[in-house]
Formats: structure tokens, sequence, C-alpha cells
């Protein structure tokens, strides 16, 4: 794939996660069900989910691939865990808005965390850091109870990066 197909491709994709996690946040809050209900079948559709589409997608390759990556697999798996459950969590003791905008965050953290497995992330990023931080304003300090799924998704990436 070239550069800058993939560039259209995570652009692509991102928009889909907003389009899908948005509705997915309203209909957990209208839902109603308790943290570790919602957790259960939470994580159990998107590991169905991830696995008919890994099926559909890597065929025979799948198993290849997972023996590649190896025990990186349990961390990415763990943070993937800790980060729903933060989500879940935020999206009962917060407002779906501060939620989502939380989660906004992610580049920030990715940035930081590719520092740690040796990446430079270009300037352009640190001003992207400085604008979603100045545009958080008092959601970023005053309600901080879904910060951990920001993290925690670049967290999952990182730990399978490391494995490569």
């Amino acid at each position: 794939m070239s550069q800058s197909r993939d560039y259209w491709v995570g652009v692509a994709l991102t928009g889909l996660g907003a389009v899908v996690l948005s509705p997915d946040a309203l209909l957990i809050r209208m839902l109603g069900a308790d943290l570790w209900t919602a957790a259960f079948w939470r994580l159990l559709l998107m590991c169905a989910a991830i696995s008919a589409f890994l099926l559909v997608f890597r065929g025979r390759k799948l198993r290849a691939d997972v023996q590649a990556i190896g025990w990186a697999l349990l961390p990415a798996a763990l943070a993937m865990t800790v980060c729903n459950l933060g989500f879940l969590y935020a999206l009962t003791h917060t407002t779906v808005a501060d939620t989502l905008a939380l989660i906004a965050t992610a580049p920030v953290f990715a940035a930081f965390f590719g520092m740690a497995i040796g990446e430079t992330p270009p300037f352009r990023t640190w001003l992207a850091a400085g604008a979603i931080a100045v545009g958080m304003g008092d959601t970023l300090f005053g309600h901080y109870l879904d910060l951990d799924a920001a993290p925690g998704r670049i967290a999952e990436a990182v730990a399978i990066a490391r494995a490569r």
C-alpha cells in the first residue's frame, strides 16, 4: 500500500470510528444497564466482530499473524479491556459529550507512546496536541474519568507494534 493510500485509509477509518462510536455511547446510556453487564456484552460482541473481521480479511494467514505477534497480544487485550471499562465507567458518570471529547485526546497519547518505542512525532503532531489541549479546556481537566480510554487504545497498538 502506498503512503498516500495509507493516509486516506487512516482518514476513512477515523471517520468510520467516529460514526460508530457516537451512537454507541448514546445507545449504552439509553440501555441503562449496570457497568458490568454492559461491559460483558460490549466486550463479547466486540471480540466476535473483530474475530469475524479478521477471519474474512486474513483468512488462512490469521494463524500465522497471531503467532508472529505472540505474547504481545496479552498486554494488547488487557489494554483494550481496561480502556473499554474506562469508557463505560465514564458514560455512567459523566456526559456522552465529555466522554467522546476525552477520547479525542488519543492522538496526543499516540505521540507520547510512539516516543516510547523510538518514533519521533513531527512538529505538526505537537501543534495538533496543543490545539486539542486548548480546545478541551476544562473538559480535559475537569472530567478525567475516561482519560484511560485514549491511552488504552494506544497502549494496545504499541504492544502489537513492539512485537514487530
